[in-house]
């Protein structure tokens, strides 16, 4: 009788899961709070910012 032998396999590696990956939920609600607490401070400064324009274009004249 033969014995029948096992070819050697490679050691395979688990796959890691990355430490400083954040879930879906927590990606909408930065999202959602940039688009309550960012945005609206961006336009305001966008809009001041076209306020000191049109004072120069006045004083210009």
């Amino acid at each position: 009788m033969m014995k029948v032998t096992r070819k050697p396999k490679g050691h395979k590696k688990k796959k890691k899961r990355p430490s400083g990956r954040k879930s879906l939920a927590l990606s909408v609600a930065h999202l959602i709070s940039a688009l309550f607490f960012v945005i609206p401070w961006i336009s305001l400064w966008v809009s001041g910012e076209q306020d000191k324009t049109s004072d120069e274009e006045g004083c210009v004249s």
